[in-house]
């Protein structure tokens, strides 16, 4: 067919709506125009491979936004065996197209399939393109991405170190791709539980945020990983003062964002909580469901959350009452945001009975496990262990209530599944094969 000026006109103005509607987040858009022009490509065999590859490329991208990966990457193929026919010589066309195919895959977890593609845009960088330094430094970053997914932790250090010698060689030395870096390794070492020496890389790299870009959002990253690390080294009071830090550093560069600070918050009341020091915890959660509750309403989630924190803390300070108060507003919310059966609502209903038991409201307790065994027992498998350690504890409320014949009936279907499920020397098993024999002597005694 005949190629006139307008169909140019036609497919550049219809490509570069596209392009422009991607930049501005408006993908259907963005695809529809590129579509457009794609149609009058194909029809039109005068039409340069080029200028299609183009196209095929921009859709490609649009979907990768759209999250769309597998179409992603036909369309990205296409445009990759047009620039190899047509183009060979387009090195940096090329590698981009395999970098984005590997891209894609990784997103799919599809992470030999991703490697091959990156290697491969690696090789033909290195080949033809050497002094490209930023791009094969992102390319060696984005294979030990791969093999961090992998767990293959000493791999990646390597990939991920080569590329920090690019940027620091190559690169200006205030780059913030030094840091990506080094959290990066860190992330490694800390994947293989070398806990000191990520601590170390984590710190060079906050020292070069600090050092280099100071509102870097990159520093609250830093802080809050350092601040797990120390968690997990049981340093809780060196831990608070990193989490501080990025608290604050979110209040003043993110103040709007209320549910991060509100999180921030959740988190130091979780280490105090750790510390046993509940007085201090509480004050923390209060504090932060303040501000869920007046920022954050729609977290309906994330507030009973924040409850539940609040009861455990009233519940370790022995304030039962308190404990109950906010354990029954936890539930409220979780019954009115899931579904009706749900592990989660079965635990709410599990720790009101457990603080009813400590109030001495036994027929309370025992009506909230109930409820929460019928719970558990319609979403877990029928000889689960759980279901045995719920039927158990339902046993000892009727023991409490004196009714011991309810009792040896439950810790008899207890002992059915504990069978099942446990060797022969489990404590539990033991325990319930205990139970079922001390209460059928009991009952046999009371009718002779």
């Amino acid at each position: 067919m005949y190629l006139s000026a307008d169909h140019l006109k036609l497919t550049y103005s219809f490509n570069k709506l596209g392009t422009v509607l991607y930049e501005l987040a408006k993908y259907d858009e963005a695809l529809h125009f590129h579509q457009q022009a794609l149609i009058i490509q194909d029809r039109n065999s005068e039409y340069r491979s080029n200028d299609i590859a183009i196209t095929l490329h921009c859709i490609g991208n649009v979907l990768y936004q759209q999250s769309k990966y597998d179409k992603a990457i036909v369309f990205y193929q296409r445009s990759l065996a047009i620039r190899e026919k047509f183009d060979p010589l387009n090195h940096t066309s090329i590698t981009t197209m395999l970098h984005n195919i590997g891209m894609a895959l990784y997103k799919e977890k599809k992470y030999d399939g991703a490697i091959e593609f990156y290697e491969r845009s690696l090789a033909v960088h290195e080949k033809f393109d050497p002094l490209n330094h930023t791009r094969i430094a992102v390319v060696l970053s984005n294979i030990g991405n791969v093999l961090y997914q992998q767990s293959k932790y000493d791999e990646a250090i390597d990939f991920y170190q080569r590329a920090l010698a690019i940027h620091e060689t190559y690169g200006p030395s205030n780059h913030v791709s030094v840091a990506g870096c080094l959290i990066d390794i860190g992330h490694s070492l800390k994947g293989k539980e070398k806990f000191n020496e990520a601590l170390a890389f984590y710190n060079r790299a906050l020292d070069f945020y600090e050092k280099h870009s100071p509102n870097h959002m990159g520093i609250v990253s830093c802080l809050d990983v350092i601040g797990n690390i120390l968690i997990e080294q049981r340093r809780f009071d060196q831990a608070v003062a990193f989490k501080q830090r990025a608290l604050e550093k979110i209040k003043i560069n993110q103040p709007n964002d209320k549910f991060k600070i509100a999180i921030g918050v959740m988190e130091i009341g979780n280490i105090r909580f750790q510390q046993a020091e509940y007085d201090e915890s509480l004050d923390f959660y209060q504090e932060a469901l303040a501000i869920l509750e007046e920022h954050c309403f729609d977290c309906a989630l994330k507030i009973a959350d924040c409850l539940s924190w609040i009861s455990v803390n009233f519940y370790r300070m022995a304030n039962y009452d308190a404990s109950i108060e906010y354990l029954e507003r936890c539930l409220c919310i979780r019954e009115a945001s899931l579904p009706s059966l749900d592990l989660i609502i079965a635990k709410t209903l599990l720790d009101l009975a457990i603080v009813q038991k400590k109030r001495r409201q036994y027929e309370l307790s025992l009506a909230y496990r109930l409820n929460s065994f019928l719970i558990s027992h319609k979403l877990l498998p029928p000889n689960d262990r759980t279901i045995g350690l719920r039927l158990s504890e339902i046993g000892e409320m009727y023991e409490e209530l004196d009714q011991p014949k309810f009792a040896l009936d439950y810790y008899r279907r207890a002992l059915v599944i504990y069978m099942e499920c446990l060797p022969s020397f489990d404590e539990d098993l033991r325990n319930i094969e205990w139970h079922v024999q001390r209460l059928s002597e009991d009952l046999n005694m009371e009718l002779s």
